[in-house]
């Protein structure tokens, strides 16, 4: 917990324990990735220790809706990438589940990406 400089921009982008490491907590936007017709969405990480809640989310035909546990069991395995389990709607069969995926966050802490077994990605920059 010890500061490293006197820098504010440095604050938002360091965890507690990965001095000059980009963090996911914050709230991110959904710019890019498979299902376009998602990007707009805000996920928000509250803490190092927390899910991604959905904090706005456009009309969408999954059925997302702000409150949701987006991205559910973050944990860093290493400076810049973690695990997680993403939400997943099958509006179909009407039921959600969860699928596990990486994550990356760039150098400069500004994106992260998204990446699962499937294939499929998914892009998003931070909000605020």
């Amino acid at each position: 917990m010890s500061g490293c400089s006197g820098d504010d921009a440095t604050d938002s982008t360091t965890t507690a324990g990965s001095v000059g490491s980009p963090t996911i907590v914050g709230a991110w936007e959904r710019v890019g990735g498979d299902f376009s017709e998602l990007s707009g969405m805000v996920a928000t990480v509250a803490s190092a220790d927390a899910d991604g809640i959905i904090s706005s989310t456009p009309t969408n035909q999954y059925g997302f809706v702000v409150g949701d546990v987006k991205w559910a069991s973050i944990t860093e395995v290493s400076p810049r990438e973690y695990t997680f389990a993403d939400l997943l709607s099958d509006t179909a069969n009407d039921t959600t589940s969860y699928i596990p995926g990486t994550i990356v966050i760039a150098d400069d802490g500004a994106t992260l990406e998204m990446s699962f077994q499937s294939g499929t990605i998914q892009e998003w920059a931070r909000s605020g």
